[in-house]
């Protein structure tokens, strides 16, 4: 990705989790909760049809600490738990689901 292009990336990401932090404490009175999932590599239509990632799909799934990829039901899961009873205390958070792609090292 040329620089320019990742800077108004990681600039745009930003954002976005300081716009949901932001919408989190303003609803909070209302007992609205707001969050963000964020996922990473994920095999989806869209994903499988760039030449890009199907090349590289052995490469990318080296790369995450679990070995694959995630799957739409990964990312569903997790916007589920949020949505659930069982997450009546989280607001302003943000759920990564990489298969641990952000912790390597």
């Amino acid at each position: 990705m040329p620089l320019l292009l990742a800077a108004v990336d990681a600039t745009s990401k930003g954002a976005q989790l300081m716009f949901m932090r932001s919408m989190a404490k303003e609803l909070a009175p209302q007992r609205t909760r707001v969050n963000c999932v964020a996922p990473g590599w994920t095999e989806t239509d869209m994903a499988n049809s760039n030449p890009d990632f199907f090349e590289h799909l052995d490469e990318i799934a080296e790369s995450i600490p679990l070995g694959r990829p995630g799957l739409p039901e990964d990312v569903g899961a997790a916007v589920s738990f949020l949505l659930s009873d069982l997450a009546p205390f989280i607001t302003g958070s943000t759920i990564t689901v990489d298969g641990g792609f952000d912790m390597r090292g």
